[in-house]
């Protein structure tokens, strides 16, 4: 499978969550970029996972577990799942790489929901 190349370099993308995601939600993501290495793992802290994993890494799209920055010398971005950031702006990461968040995804299903509820409890 060819790779996908930023300013020469394979970008290697991980997917670590608490949470599990299933083909579907990994095929809507490598749609996005269909030549990068997609990698998935579930677990509660970065320590959790070999250190070969992290040597290459890229992009990383994690609920709030975060390496140590001495061990992703590659490491460009960090998409954080939820909107929240407390639990980890004050990692020694976060002063090295950029770090987004999830803010307002939810917004227009939140809202609906909300309608709804106010319209059934006025029922």
């Amino acid at each position: 499978m060819p790779a996908a190349r930023i300013v020469g370099m394979t970008l290697n993308i991980l997917v670590l969550t608490t949470a599990t995601f299933d083909d579907t939600q990994l095929d809507r993501i490598r749609a996005v970029a269909p030549d990068a290495r997609l990698t998935h793992a579930a677990a509660r802290d970065a320590e959790a996972l070999p250190a070969d994993l992290w040597s290459e890494l890229d992009v990383l799209y994690t609920v709030d577990a975060l390496p140590e920055p001495e061990r992703v010398p590659r490491l460009r971005w960090v998409q954080l799942h939820f909107a929240g950031v407390e639990d980890v702006v004050h990692q020694a990461l976060a002063r090295r790489v950029p770090i987004t968040n999830a803010s307002g995804v939810h917004s227009t299903a939140i809202a609906e929901w909300t309608l709804a509820a106010i319209l059934a409890r006025s029922r």
